[in-house]
């Protein structure tokens, strides 16, 4: 008999990731389709009782390599099948179903799209120690550029523990050395897009930034971030459907794996440069140190702001932007064609969405984030 509910376990540091927030979503889309429910539950602990009692498979999605590996041997314990979504199984040291993006085709993308650029010392900056993913891309860029007359070694390679500033601090030093950096994810390329201007340095003419994960903060700062997109909706859908086979396929040792598409965009961080032609192919932590990046205050903030742009629609953006410039309410009411009731209804969002109480806090919270806001244009 099939099981009408579908359980997935989430590490709760990643319970205000916009990240996994999609894949849930995308799990919970795909699951109404077919007429089933999802529980989402924290991971759990030795001897939790809910080991037992969850069906058969758990789609299982997190941050952290020691979180994840100790919840699959407890799940492995009482018999469960593991479906992880948004990790690659591969980095670990077990076999289990999972849905992913390729984070080492990703890896290779980006770091020939930088060759092709002319940019040939590339630095990996912010690369957290304890991220299954991260390392993944460490790997791929030490390997997929050894052959080549500048290869990337782990002396380019600038990483954190406690906090990003670790990497940063580090970084700047020797910032001269390099000519573009490669960041593990927006959050990051934010931060370090902030630091280097900080310093002294311009972006994309002394440094080109290049980032993966296409979040809504990469394309309001100055410059936006050239990014590759990730649609984590479709790693849940994806995730579903490898539950949905296993349902049907009654083999422990049986695992399957998903690659989710996709593509880069070119954006102000390298000048929006399309090079005509790439180059060639180029300790585990207690308890109180776990999921750091997620806790980290800096993180904490652009996750926010991020989960805030996503919330609102083009009006909105069109109020944080006269917000910023110092347009007054009663300015914005007259230029954007609103009631002083709606704008006030509508800043009320803004203002709980981000936590703030003020105007004033809204702006500093926002200044901090991108020093300049660009309400852009794509195509």
């Amino acid at each position: 008999m099939f099981a009408r509910s579908v359980t997935v376990m989430l590490d709760p540091a990643c319970a205000h990731s916009e990240w996994h927030g999609e894949i849930i979503r995308g799990i919970q889309k795909s699951a109404s389709a077919t007429q089933r429910t999802v529980q989402v539950l924290d991971l759990p602990r030795e001897g939790d009782p809910a080991c037992e009692a969850v069906t058969d498979p758990v789609i299982l999605t997190g941050f952290s390599l020691e979180t994840l590996m100790e919840t699959i041997r407890l799940l492995r314990a009482q018999r469960k099948r593991v479906v992880l979504a948004g990790i690659d199984a591969d980095s670990l040291s077990t076999q289990v179903s999972c849905v992913t993006h390729s984070r080492s085709r990703q890896t290779v993308q980006l770091i020939e799209y930088l060759q092709g650029c002319g940019r040939t010392k590339i630095a990996l900056l912010g690369i957290g120690k304890n991220s299954i993913n991260d390392m993944v891309k460490v790997s791929t860029a030490t390997r997929c550029t050894a052959a080549l007359p500048r290869p990337i070694t782990l002396s380019d390679v600038f990483m954190w523990s406690h906090s990003p500033a670790e990497c940063f601090d580090a970084f700047l030093p020797v910032s001269a050395q390099y000519d573009a950096v490669l960041c593990p994810n927006d959050y990051i390329a934010v931060l370090a897009l902030n630091r280097l201007k900080a310093h002294g340095l311009r972006v994309p003419e002394d440094l080109y930034i290049v980032s993966f994960s296409n979040l809504a903060i990469s394309r309001f700062c100055q410059p936006a971030i050239t990014t590759i997109t990730m649609d984590f909706s479709a790693i849940g859908r994806y995730a579903f459907s490898i539950w949905q086979q296993l349902q049907t396929l009654n083999e422990p040792a049986l695992v399957s794996k998903i690659i989710a598409p996709s593509h880069l965009l070119i954006r102000g961080s390298t000048a929006c440069q399309r090079p005509e032609a790439a180059a060639g192919p180029a300790r585990l932590l207690d308890d109180l140190q776990k999921d750091l990046f997620y806790r980290e205050p800096s993180i904490q903030t652009l996750m926010r702001i991020e989960s805030c742009l996503n919330r609102h629609d083009a009006l909105d953006l069109k109020i944080i932007e006269g917000l910023l410039r110092g347009v007054s309410y009663e300015a914005l009411t007259e230029r954007l064609y609103i009631s002083s009731s709606a704008l006030h209804y509508r800043l009320s969002k803004l203002y709980r969405d981000l936590g703030c109480t003020t105007r004033k806090a809204f702006e500093a919270t926002m200044r901090a984030a991108f020093g300049e806001f660009v309400n852009p244009v794509e195509e």
